[in-house]
């Protein structure tokens, strides 16, 4: 916090130091030139500060394969933080608005790019399940997610008036299911779908049944946002 922009990219008189100093590191380090090439791709990144590119940050992603996660990490959430407003923040992600529908989930270290491939694979193999879909994902790593925005709910009123269930029935019979009572089977599309969910990829319970990991898309519908954790 208050330091310096590591990666100078509106001024050419920036840019240009940039360089020389980046020059005289490689002279003086022997740093590997691949990195500085990538550093380099940075500095010359939009010259515009409020635009932002899911094409520009996949090849950025793309040229730092095979160096360090952590580089490609830090070099994914200095271009978001740039370029994009900060939404969220969990243990394992930052979250930012790429606008009123999508979102990008950029992980902080290597377990969370752990947690990002779970959900683009779930989004991938569950089309029908009530989840917020991944719309794109880094490559060769998911260290970032692009993701359908979902509203979160205010509580359990919002949950009921958006589902047509109370919360504590809905979360009764997904713990009923899970404990293997048959008499207390998810009655309602929306448990059956989620059981499903838990069933067939593994998410973790407490986050399925956290109310904080819930929200509406922009059309209304109820979603899991946030499910990228599996047992």
């Amino acid at each position: 916090d208050g330091e310096p922009n590591a990666y100078p990219n509106s001024s050419s008189d920036s840019r240009s130091a940039a360089r020389t100093v980046l020059r005289s590191i490689t002279s003086s380090m022997a740093i590997c030139s691949s990195v500085i090439t990538l550093v380099e791709n940075i500095v010359e990144a939009d010259s515009d500060d409020s635009t932002f590119s899911l094409d520009h940050l996949s090849t950025l992603a793309e040229q730092a394969s095979g160096r360090s996660i952590d580089l490609i990490i830090d070099i994914a959430d200095e271009y978001a933080s740039e370029h994009l407003e900060q939404i969220g923040e969990g243990t394992a992600r930052n979250v930012y608005a790429i606008s009123h529908d999508a979102v990008l989930k950029v992980a902080k270290d290597r377990n969370s790019v752990r947690q990002n491939a779970a959900e683009a694979k779930i989004s991938k193999n569950a089309p029908s399940a009530p989840i917020a879909r991944v719309i794109q994902r880094s490559r060769p790593k998911s260290v970032w997610i692009a993701s359908q925005r979902a509203a979160p709910l205010s509580g359990a009123d919002a949950f009921e008036t958006a589902s047509g269930q109370t919360w504590d029935s809905f979360e009764a019979s997904i713990r009923a299911a899970v404990n293997g009572k048959k008499s207390a089977e998810p009655r309602s599309k929306l448990a059956q779908a989620t059981w499903n969910l838990i069933y067939d990829h593994g998410l973790d319970l407490p986050d399925v049944i956290d109310i904080k990991h819930w929200g509406t898309l922009p059309d209304g519908s109820l979603v899991l946002f946030d499910y990228g954790e599996i047992e």
